[in-house]
């Protein structure tokens, strides 16, 4: 291959490792806890029931484990509606169940698990050995207040909006749908504001504006335009339509991994055809064929969450919850992985969860408060870094986790300098956040993997959450990376330490070995000049264009 980017063809050397525990049930008289999960939000069809309709519950659990399963629905007097299994996603048993429609103003439901002789039950609160007394997943389809934070559009017409913004009192949603006027107020529910809008549809562009005087982009928007002023669009989340509904996540010692950076892959030196620059979702998606013919079975997306501008690494975002427009789509997006997994490889993406950009962060004094930041703000090297004292703030980063999961099939992800997730004076709140992280994916996607760009080493980042540890599957291992580097350039003078290099090789303690670490010689730092770093054969080769065959030799070594 011949192909000029920074991240052009960067192979990282995974250990052998085993992420999130993928397990193995049986039916046995034990229903398996860690397996069971509905998140309400994304496990609900539609996501936001209205005007008492019929509506779709989904829960998982282990292949194997359950024997029956049921809804107790609650809608003023209490009837049980029978669950059935409907599909398979990796280690999981998907279970699906009606609820019929109702003419009451409220519902709730809990669900009850029999494995043989063991019955539990899955509520609100979560898992109980016995019938649950918190209520229940509950709807409300006055107020809506069931529905998903963000903008949900309804399968009849129309859409329902949320926004968080726990201090303001008057909010409306304006945008192309009633001629960006004040026609719709939303109704203020406990920390949010909520309204459903009939004439609100799919693609159309929309803002908040709070008491009369702030206008603000939707913090949770699943497609923005910064070309016109950073206007939310509406986004159907079931409109794209997948084709590889049967993808398995590639066995974990046999992962080859492509770090990739979205908007330079295509188009330079590029035998394939050409692309614009940058290059977009479509362009990846177009030489699927080509990684799947080098061997690799993972890619690693550089960040593709929305960054200011249209030319970036990545690092530098302005949501969790948008990828970059200037790529395509989020259509565009779930093609580009729906392919790449119809040629069996899977997607991780790299998030940036402990600072925001410094230009263009409209969560910066958000409806005309400080809300999602502390005053003064937590500095990085980077750009702030966000509240993670307040819930509203936590939820934030881990329900966009779970829509790359669910909504982009993304198979895993790879954290950006944990280091910084957990410092002064949040330090507690930054480590829960990545423990909550790890806990998710480990009962909701034992199959996926995450990663810590953890630098230097620290054990306690790869041991389990029920250790104190914030539990990811591996990190980066950078002793590996320094010794490695060393004896190559060792190696010039005729005398590298290969004992050295075998020491490394074997790890340096629990957490710190085999499984739990992420072997590599060149990352994205390397490439990318501003970042510091240098690739090897650069630094062996000082001279242009740096092609020296024995430089190449010893990094090829």
């Amino acid at each position: 291959m011949k192909r000029t980017s920074f991240v052009s063809c960067l192979l990282l050397l995974l250990a052998t490792f085993v992420p999130h525990a993928a397990t193995a049930a049986a039916q046995d008289d034990n229903v398996e806890w860690t397996g069971i999960s509905h998140i309400a939000w994304l496990d609900r069809d539609p996501p936001c029931p209205t005007d008492g309709a019929a509506f779709t519950v989904r829960f998982q659990a282990y292949r194997n484990d359950l024997t029956t399963a049921r809804l107790n629905v609650d809608d003023g007097s209490a009837t049980w509606v029978a669950a059935s299994l409907t599909g398979t996603r990796g280690p999981y048993a998907v279970w699906s169940a009606q609820v019929p429609a109702t003419a009451s103003a409220t519902l709730s439901y809990y669900i009850e698990l029999t494995d043989g002789a063991d019955t539990d039950y899955l509520s609100v609160g979560g898992m109980t050995s016995d019938p649950p007394v918190d209520g229940g997943f509950a709807l409300d389809f006055a107020t809506l207040e069931h529905a998903p934070v963000g903008a949900t559009p309804l399968p009849g017409g129309g859409t329902v909006f949320k926004v968080w913004s726990p201090t303001r009192t008057t909010a409306h949603v304006r945008g192309e749908f009633n001629g960006w006027g004040t026609g719709d107020p939303l109704t203020k529910v406990g920390e949010h504001f909520v309204g459903r809008v009939a004439d609100a549809a799919a693609g159309q562009k929309y803002k908040y504006y709070f008491q009369n005087a702030y206008w603000n982009t939707d913090a949770r928007a699943k497609s923005l335009d910064p070309s016109d002023n950073y206007n939310a669009l509406i986004v159907d989340p079931h409109g794209y339509a997948w084709q590889a509904d049967d993808f398995d996540v590639p066995p974990f010692e046999e992962m080859i991994v492509y770090q990739l950076h979205v908007g330079t892959f295509a188009g330079r030196n590029d035998p394939y055809g050409t692309a614009p620059f940058p290059s977009r979702y479509a362009d990846v998606a177009a030489r699927a064929a080509h990684l799947a013919e080098l061997g690799v079975n993972v890619v690693m997306l550089n960040p593709v969450t929305e960054f200011p501008g249209d030319y970036s690494a990545g690092y530098n975002p302005v949501t969790q919850w948008a990828p970059e427009w200037k790529y395509g789509t989020p259509d565009d997006l779930k093609q580009m992985v729906d392919t790449l997994h119809a040629h069996g490889i899977a997607v991780i993406l790299d998030i940036v969860w402990n600072h925001f950009s410094y230009t263009d962060n409209y969560l910066w004094n958000y409806d005309g408060t400080q809300i999602y930041y502390d005053d003064p703000a937590v500095a990085t090297p980077w750009g702030d870094q966000a509240d993670l004292d307040r819930d509203a703030v936590r939820d934030y980063y881990a329900d966009s986790a779970l829509l790359w999961l669910d909504e982009y099939r993304l198979d895993g992800f790879r954290m950006d300098a944990t280091s910084y997730m957990n410092i002064a004076p949040q330090e507690a709140s930054g480590w829960s956040l990545m423990q909550r992280l790890n806990d998710e994916m480990d009962n909701r996607c034992a199959d996926k993997i995450a990663l810590a760009e953890q630098l230097p080493d620290n054990s306690w980042v790869t041991r389990p959450t029920n250790m104190g540890g914030a539990g990811f599957d591996a990190q980066y291992y950078d002793a590996f990376t320094d010794q490695l580097r060393s004896e190559i350039f060792a190696a010039a003078a005729g005398d590298p330490e290969m004992w050295r290099v075998r020491a490394i090789i074997i790890g340096n303690g629990a957490y710190l070995e085999g499984r739990h670490v992420v072997n590599y010689l060149e990352l994205h730092d390397e490439a990318w000049p501003s970042s510091g770093g240098q690739r090897i054969v650069k630094t062996i080769d000082t001279t242009a264009p740096h092609d020296d065959d024995w430089a190449k030799g010893r990094v090829k070594l």
